[in-house]
C-alpha cells in the first residue's frame, strides 16, 4: 500500500519546484520555516499506507504542470517593464481550480482521519494562496504576487515533510 501514497507524494514534488528554484535564483536561498528552526505540525500516524485514485493522482500531476508553466516564471525574470501577469493570473487560477477538485479526488482513501483533515487544511490553504496570487496578478501587483507564490511554496513544503515519502 506504501507505492500508491509515495506515487502521490512523488507528483507532488515537482509542484513548485520551478517556483523554489526561481527565489533561490533571486536571492531567497530558503523558504521561510524551512530549516530556520520553525516547529513543524505534528501529525500522529503512518501516512504512507494509502493507494491514491486515477481522479486523484491526475490532479496532482496537472499541479505539477501548472507550477512549470513560463507564466510563473516570469515574475522572477522579466523587467517590470516588460511584465505581463495575465498569464501568471491565469496559471494561478487554474492552480486554483485543481485544488479544489483534490479533496473529491481523495475519497474513501484510506487514511486516518488526523491526516486527512490536516492534508484537507493544506489543500484549503493552496487553494486560497492560489486565488490570492491571481488577484494580485491580475491587478498587476508584483509585489504582492511574489509573497503569496513564496506562501504558496511554504505550504507544499509543509505538506512535503508531513506526508511525501522518500
Amino acid at each position: 500500500m506504501k507505492k500508491g501514497w509515495m506515487e502521490l507524494m512523488g507528483s507532488l514534488v515537482g509542484t513548485f519546484a520551478i517556483a523554489w528554484m526561481m527565489m533561490v535564483g533571486t536571492g531567497c536561498s530558503t523558504l521561510p520555516g524551512s530549516g530556520d528552526g520553525a516547529a513543524v505540525p505534528e501529525v500522529s500516524g503512518e501516512v504512507s499506507h494509502a493507494i491514491h485514485g486515477e481522479q486523484l493522482a491526475a490532479s496532482m500531476q496537472e499541479l505539477k504542470r501548472l507550477s512549470s508553466l513560463s507564466s510563473i516564471a516570469q515574475m522572477y525574470s522579466a523587467s517590470e517593464l516588460d511584465l505581463d501577469l495575465r498569464e501568471t493570473a491565469e496559471a494561478a487560477m487554474q492552480i486554483q481550480e485543481t485544488a479544489r477538485l483534490i479533496p473529491d479526488a481523495l475519497g474513501d482513501i484510506e487514511i486516518s482521519e488526523e491526516d486527512r483533515g490536516r492534508f484537507l487544511e493544506l489543500v484549503d490553504t493552496l487553494e486560497g494562496k492560489s486565488g490570492e496570487l491571481a488577484e494580485f496578478a491580475k491587478a498587476g501587483d508584483l509585489d504582492g504576487a511574489k509573497a503569496t507564490a513564496q506562501a504558496l511554496n511554504q505550504t507544499c513544503a509543509e505538506c512535503h515533510g508531513l506526508y511525501r515519502v522518500d
